[in-house]
């Protein structure tokens, strides 16, 4: 795979490492939305804002251990193979960040006193999280087992919580922007300010 198809990987991971970065704006929509649902100190809306920058770096980072990987494809394959390893490894179980990304999302979603048609929290979508939280949780199987489903090439560890995290985002931008449509219709001074 490092040797075959060497630039297009390199052009591949040019362009997902980049697109890593953009996780940050949305973690920061998504926390100035959450911010509007707490009184007091906005500690759920840090907390996301902190484990969204935590993510973007954790996807981010196994793309460099490719990247060193394809950069000599001509070395030893047992170290281009314990390269792949460790960046699948690092891509999947870290699942620290998506677990504190999410949490606070579940907690506004139960919590919060703003109702409504076009809120960005129903509590229907609290529900969808826990979902996609357990499901998020699966891939630090690939830690125990080297093959089958649970493997970090499996279904259970990479389909499973690929598909659920994609239902998730997916569901989540949706709210999100028919929340932002409508405050920008309703809130003066919403439409002020950039977010």
């Amino acid at each position: 795979m490092f040797a075959r198809n060497n630039l297009q990987f390199k052009i591949g991971g040019i362009v997902a490492i980049a697109a890593s970065g953009f996780w940050l704006p949305i973690g920061a929509l998504i926390s100035k939305q959450m911010a509007r649902h707490e009184r007091g100190f906005p500690l759920w809306s840090v907390l996301q804002a902190m484990a969204s920058t935590i993510g973007a770096w954790i996807f981010g980072f196994p793309i460099l251990i490719w990247y060193v990987a394809a950069f000599t494809p001509e070395r030893d394959p047992q170290v281009t193979a314990a390269l792949n390893e460790f960046a699948w490894l690092a891509f999947l179980t870290p699942i620290v960040a998506f677990t504190l990304q999410v949490l606070p999302v579940i907690v506004i979603c139960f919590t919060s006193e703003v109702h409504g048609q076009y809120t960005a929290f129903p509590r229907w979508f609290g529900y969808l999280s826990i979902w996609a939280l357990a499901v998020g949780e699966i891939p630090v199987l690939a830690i125990i087992f080297k093959s089958g489903p649970a493997a970090w090439n499996g279904l259970i560890s990479f389909w499973c919580p690929a598909i659920g995290y994609s239902i998730w985002l997916t569901t989540f931008s949706y709210l999100l922007w028919r929340a932002i449509q409508h405050q920008t219709q309703t809130e003066p001074e919403f439409q002020r300010i950039a977010v």
